[in-house]
């Protein structure tokens, strides 16, 4: 990790690597003299299993490589919303070569995650979703960047496929549950607080399935 790198670390369900950001953090503030690539392979042999935490750093190391290439600096104000085609171009570490790279790291995980370890296969599927994410907020842009590039697509090539694989990790994690409700599955009253996708973008499956026209 970039120690001159601001990190935001505050825990939503689906964010990228959140829980890997939280344990990190709350060690790091406990004492910051620690090593943190130490303490970070030690989560992700503990959390991942041996055989996939050298591909979930190699994920992590694909899109710091690709975030220094580019100068990207993270900006809540330059996103994807209002949808995908205000996506095409912007983020520029978000390329879709870097994409179906990080499509293939999930996919070699996949063959060596501990098959016995439903938590473990749980968890490998919970951390490709905001890659998934990407691609099906910019399915047409990647496709066609990969179809121009001759490269073979990983994924299903009916988009409906891909979301519904999406959503059913999001719901196996709970993420359409209520995020800051005292009772978990509580009705919140509010599309920003009632899952992880409502902290995202203010809106739900039921939206992201509309947006992206699964």
């Amino acid at each position: 990790m970039n120690k001159h790198r601001d990190v935001s670390a505050g825990y939503a369900r689906g964010s990228d690597l959140a829980e890997l950001k939280t344990w990190l953090s709350s060690k790091l503030l406990w004492d910051p003299s620690q090593d943190d690539v130490a303490l970070t392979w030690r989560f992700l042999q503990a959390f991942y299993g041996a055989a996939v935490a050298p591909l979930i750093r190699e994920y992590m190391q694909l899109f710091e490589a690709a975030a220094n290439d580019t100068l990207t600096v993270l900006d809540p104000e330059d996103n994807c919303l209002p949808g995908p085609a205000v996506c095409a171009g912007k983020m520029a570490y978000l390329a879709p070569k870097t994409l179906l790279k990080s499509v293939a790291i999930f996919q070699r995980a996949a063959k060596v995650v501990d098959g016995t370890s439903a938590a473990k296969q749980l968890r490998l599927a919970v951390a490709e979703l905001p890659t998934l994410y990407v691609i099906l907020l910019r399915w047409e842009y990647v496709t066609a960047w990969a179809k121009a590039h001759s490269q073979p697509w990983p994924l299903s090539s009916n988009i409906s496929a891909v979301y519904e694989g999406f959503a059913r990790t999001y719901r196996a994690r709970g993420m359409d549950q209520c995020v800051w409700c005292e009772r978990p599955g509580e009705n919140c009253g509010s599309p920003q607080r009632d899952n992880a996708l409502g902290e995202w973008t203010g809106a739900g499956l039921t939206w992201f399935k509309k947006q992206i026209g699964a």
